[in-house]
């Protein structure tokens, strides 16, 4: 059987995204604003996370991200 055609036999309960970044421009004050009412379609992910690297006084922010699915 081709790897691009075999079945999902198991199904998860959750399918989780995490995305890092290290870009110095994006700080948590303006990826709050950014993400305020933004929403991203999905139709296999359950959770998606983006985090940022660490600020001082804040650690290491994390922001749930909003999916919807169709």
């Amino acid at each position: 059987m081709a790897k691009n055609s075999a079945k999902l036999t198991r199904s998860y309960e959750r399918y989780v995204l995490v995305i890092h970044t290290d870009e110095m421009f994006l700080d948590s004050v303006n990826v709050e604003r950014f993400l305020k009412g933004a929403s991203f379609n999905t139709t296999m992910i359950t959770h998606a996370f983006l985090g940022l690297s660490y600020e001082p006084g804040k650690g290491y922010p994390a922001f749930p991200l909003e999916l919807v699915r169709p």
